[in-house]
């Protein structure tokens, strides 16, 4: 991992984002471009002056992050739409991983539609993070998601790029068909649990994991309840997901589950689409 796109709105959320950014650089040797998209629609002489105070903000910004280590890094601001540009950006740098802050909660608009950062990882190439936490640490428990996709092979080598010294968990849920009708005894049979740990033993086999990556547990449930378990249970600080459509008809869509993740991740979220 070369290079780190990190983008601000000079807003404390994307702070957050950009400190991540500089000590994910400091701790494996990446460069950080922190870019800032001011909005095309304001009238010209506003958009110039707030480029300008943008420039300033984000220099005093990176000037202020001795503790998260030295970082190679350059700024841009620009011009122009961040759904458009900072896909294009991202491309164009050959970043690596793009980070983003939390997104400001408009609990009835997204109700009805997707956000602007769920539009952006729809459309990054590259692992997009989602910062919440402080970045007062290196990630010290990372924790992936498995559905035997190849976009969860490639966020769980992103999780291990991104914190090298972290202890990685994962999990592959799997589901009983009919359980309310089968009974106890029957829902608990082997052959479901059967099916799903060949199923991820051949996923594994093929999926160019990090070669320090334990067992990974298989558990029986949806993903959001063993989720939940397993936050409690190992707090971690990164949670790594693969996001991938299941329809060729619309490759870029995210599963539900995720699109649910994003909005109110519960600590810092990695998710690779492809």
């Amino acid at each position: 991992m070369n290079v780190i796109l990190a983008a601000t709105d000079l807003s404390p959320r994307s702070d957050r984002a950009v400190a991540r950014a500089f000590r994910i650089a400091a701790e494996i040797g990446a460069r950080v471009s922190v870019v800032c998209v001011v909005d095309e629609d304001l009238p010209e002489a506003m958009g110039a002056k707030m480029a300008e105070e943008a420039r300033a903000q984000i220099a005093s910004l990176t000037a202020s992050l001795t503790d998260a280590g030295k970082a190679a890094h350059e700024t841009r601001v620009v011009t122009g739409d961040p759904l458009r540009d900072l896909p294009r950006m991202a491309d164009e740098a050959g970043a690596d991983l793009l980070v983003l802050g939390l997104h400001r909660a408009r609990p009835l608009m997204d109700m009805f539609r997707a956000t602007t950062m769920e539009k952006i990882v729809r459309m990054s190439a590259a692992p997009v993070l989602v910062v919440r936490e402080l970045a007062t640490a290196p990630y010290a428990t990372a924790l992936a998601g498995v559905d035997l996709s190849p976009s969860a092979a490639v966020a769980l080598r992103a999780a291990r790029r991104i914190a090298p010294g972290a202890a990685l968990h994962a999990f592959h849920a799997y589901s009983v068909p009919f359980k309310g009708f089968l009974g106890e005894e029957a829902a608990g049979s082997h052959p479901f649990r059967d099916e799903a740990a060949a199923a991820l033993a051949e996923w594994r086999a093929a999926a160019r994991l990090p070669e320090d990556l334990g067992e990974i547990a298989l558990v029986e449930g949806s993903v959001a309840s063993v989720l939940s378990a397993s936050l409690a249970r190992l707090k971690p600080d990164l949670i790594a997901m693969g996001a991938h459509s299941r329809s060729t008809l619309s490759p870029t869509i995210l599963g539900s589950f995720v699109t649910d993740l994003l909005r109110d991740p519960p600590t810092d979220l990695l998710i690779a689409r492809r």
